[in-house]
């Protein structure tokens, strides 16, 4: 690992994460569906150079204009979200590592 960087968090396919919201929008005691339900996404695909996320209610890759809807790629290096889970009440909750 070359230095200035450390492990973030281990990513895998149907994982969720949260962009756009920091550790101090959220509430995990008490989380608001309504404010996380725009900002939750799911893993989608990964690779050396590129993370590919889609939202969570985007069931398939509609493409618009050359543009996917509901999709977002990120570098490795860029990744700046937050992993959670969905537990078996659907409670939104912080992931642990």
């Amino acid at each position: 690992m070359a230095i200035g960087q450390g492990f973030v968090c281990s990513l895998a396919i149907d994982e969720m994460v949260i962009f756009g919201l920091t550790e101090s929008d959220i509430n995990w005691e008490d989380c608001n569906h309504i404010v996380l339900s725009p900002n939750l996404y799911r893993v989608q695909g990964i690779s050396e150079k590129q993370l590919v996320f889609r939202h969570h209610l985007i069931a398939e890759a509609n493409i618009e204009e050359g543009r996917a809807i509901g999709r977002v790629i990120k570098r490795p290096s860029t990744f700046n979200g937050i992993k959670c889970y969905i537990d078996r009440l659907g409670k939104i909750c912080k992931a642990n590592d």
